[in-house]
């Protein structure tokens, strides 16, 4: 990825001092504001800190791939769900105005930084609450109400059902299971759900998976090679790289899923050990693309040479940045992920397992 120095060395100053840039920023709003300590507690100094510290996150991302409209995206997504909440905007604009001055306190002038939050601030103004989605089919609508209730039996014999009645497991994972953690999310951007319910629907699709893709096995493709599926360092996000490593082994693949969060050195002596021709990456946020990038760069460093292919909700949003990070490819969905699979390798190309 072509990132300036001067760029990736005050990117570097500012990821260092993350913690002490957040606590700045959210003290300084603190004093201006003691109001939210009366009301709020020390919770307006934990959440306070840790909301900075995501914004620093977002905001450093953003200006390190260049990509300033990113940030803008996320200020005005981070006011729809506040607003959801009954808070108002402004209190989020003081934040960002007081980091950006933490942050030039401590890596020094930035101008990149300065245009980045006066155009996330001026966006603050068009937030939203997410607007309603269509009506889901209703296999997808009984299965959401099946993993927000916690039911994994239910659940997973929806899923089961499905597969029965000829949908296919690319099918499934596409319009059912993703489609359902969409509403999932969607629902608690909106405050409608609390995040222990967010992440008990996670866990009960995460339960349910293991059981899907042994049923579709007989119609596993000839073995293709192997390959290596993981999310990157940072990254926490896991179901998405989840659904690829099935459907990689569906399509003939002997794939090594290892989880999400993987330390760079970790990643390259597994794809080192097991001499994969085929390495796929996960990133969800723009801050993890970084991960991704140093994961890449680690394996080129070692000498490897595997097909990679990167994917997650960052890439979907920004496909340039697929070049950047130095992938081969992405998929806009798990859809077109054969369709990518034999431009990059076709039949025969991989090595054997």
């Amino acid at each position: 990825m072509s990132v300036p120095a001067r760029e990736r060395l005050l990117a570097e100053r500012a990821r260092a001092a993350r913690s002490r840039l957040a606590r700045a920023a959210n003290e300084a709003f603190l004093g201006r504001h003691p109001e939210w300590l009366a009301r709020h507690g020390e919770r307006a100094r934990l959440h306070g800190e840790t909301d900075a510290a995501y914004h620093l996150d977002f905001l450093v991302a953003a200006l390190e791939l260049d990509q300033p409209d990113a940030f803008v995206a996320y200020a005005r997504w981070t006011a729809g769900v506040l607003t959801s909440r009954g808070i108002d905007p402004a209190a989020l604009a003081e934040h960002l105005q007081l980091l950006g001055q933490a942050l030039e306190a401590e890596v020094g002038p930035w101008p990149a930084v300065s245009r980045a939050l006066e155009a996330g601030v001026s966006a603050l103004g068009e937030a939203r609450a997410p607007a309603d989605p269509d009506g889901l089919p209703d296999a997808t609508a009984t299965f959401l109400q099946a993993i927000l209730s916690g039911n994994r039996p239910a659940a997973q014999a929806i899923t089961e059902e499905l597969l029965r009645a000829g949908l296919t497991l690319h099918e499934l994972y596409v319009d059912v299971l993703e489609a359902a953690l969409r509403e999932v999310g969607r629902r608690w951007e909106r405050n409608l759900i609390s995040v222990a319910r967010e992440h008990l629907a996670t866990a009960v699709v995460q339960g349910v998976m293991p059981q899907l893709l042994p049923r579709v096995l007989e119609a596993r493709a000839p073995s293709r090679g192997r390959a290596v599926v993981s999310g990157v360092e940072g990254e926490r996000h896991q179901v998405g790289a989840s659904m690829v490593a099935d459907l990689l082994t569906l399509h003939g693949w002997e794939v090594d899923f290892l989880g999400t969060d993987l330390p760079v050195a970790a990643l390259v002596a597994q794809v080192r050990e097991r001499d994969a021709s085929l390495l796929a990456l996960s990133a969800a946020t723009l801050p993890a693309v970084d991960g991704v990038r140093r994961a890449i760069e680690g394996v080129a460093a070692a000498g490897l040479a595997p097909r990679i292919i990167v994917g997650g909700r960052v890439f979907r949003r920004h496909p340039e940045l697929v070049d950047q990070v130095g992938a081969a490819g992405t998929s806009p969905d798990l859809r077109g992920l054969p369709a990518l699979l034999e431009r990059l390798i076709p039949p025969g190309d991989a090595r054997s397992p």
